[in-house]
């Protein structure tokens, strides 16, 4: 894995991206203490390396269970998706138009253009096609919900903690949440 960071929007907020041997990049948000907001300390952070404190106040604590929530958000949704790639996902708005149109009868002549290879390597027509498009589509988008409600828990819960012990229980209990839902 290779990393790298950018300031976000707020001072102390950085964005690590994570690119991977497949060079898929995955970003994720990083909070740090206002007297080390740096690249390297948001990387650090990210990694779970305590960035030269070899005890870590709580503050410091919580930014790095923020981005560890952040990372189980992304691993989540990625294995929900399939591990879909970014640009098999950025289909995914278009074709779901298109069957929605397929459904209505409205389907235009470029949207068939688009449905058919896919209908036709699947051995079914464009409405059978756009059927399984429209289920997956409401399936995603349960997941998105799910995995979004759980990231929110988190936070909750590290805005909450008050000890080491609370922050550990966070990824356990997102765990048994999203094994439960």
């Amino acid at each position: 894995m290779e990393y790298s960071a950018k300031q976000d929007k707020h001072p102390n907020e950085w964005i690590v991206t994570e690119t991977d041997e497949d060079e898929l990049q995955t970003d994720h948000r990083v909070a740090c203490k206002p007297t080390d907001s740096s690249a390297a300390a948001a990387i650090a952070i990210f990694q779970g390396l305590s960035a030269g404190d070899p005890v870590l106040s709580l503050d410091a604590q919580k930014a790095m269970m923020t981005a560890q929530v952040n990372r189980f958000h992304s691993q989540t949704l990625r294995r929900l998706t399939g591990a879909a790639t970014d640009e098999e996902q950025a289909t995914w708005p278009v074709k779901m138009m298109a069957a929605k149109a397929v459904k209505a009868g409205a389907v235009e002549p470029e949207q068939v253009v688009m449905l058919t290879p896919e209908a036709d390597a699947k051995g079914i027509d464009i409405a059978t096609l756009s059927d399984k498009i429209l289920l997956k589509n409401a399936e995603c988008h349960e997941s998105i919900g799910m995995v979004a409600g759980l990231r929110t828990q988190g936070f909750n819960m590290i805005e909450a903690a008050t000890t080491s012990a609370e922050l550990d229980e966070v990824l356990p209990t997102l765990q048994v949440k999203l094994e439960e839902a």
